[in-house]
């Protein structure tokens, strides 16, 4: 074997070169080269969403949970299609009264 006959064999121009697929370096090595950094990257964005969840419900849930509604509140009937004098009686039957509003402030 010929001093340097191995680096000519691998770039092609040796006696022994394949003619089959690709040269190295070629457009076969960058395909791989892109799925692999594509991989890596939805990887990361996985990693990155899923932490983003988890620190949402934490945060929701255990740091800062909803307050619990006051007991104060009552339900209001559909009074729609109903007369003034009827809507006062079906109001007053359940403790409420209707009240008049001038105008509505903007604050």
């Amino acid at each position: 074997m010929r001093l340097g006959g191995s680096l000519a064999r691998r770039r092609g121009k040796g006696p022994g070169r394949r003619r089959s697929g690709p040269a190295r370096g070629g457009r076969k090595g960058a395909d791989t080269a892109t799925r692999s950094s594509r991989g890596f990257w939805m990887g990361a964005l996985a990693v990155v969403g899923l932490g983003w969840a988890a620190g949402y419900l934490v945060a929701t849930r255990v740091l800062f949970p909803a307050p619990p509604p006051p007991g104060d509140l009552f339900e209001v009937p559909d009074l729609r299609g109903l007369g003034l004098a009827s809507a006062r009686e079906r109001l007053a039957g359940l403790g409420l009264e209707v009240g008049e509003v001038d105008s509505l402030a903007r604050d």
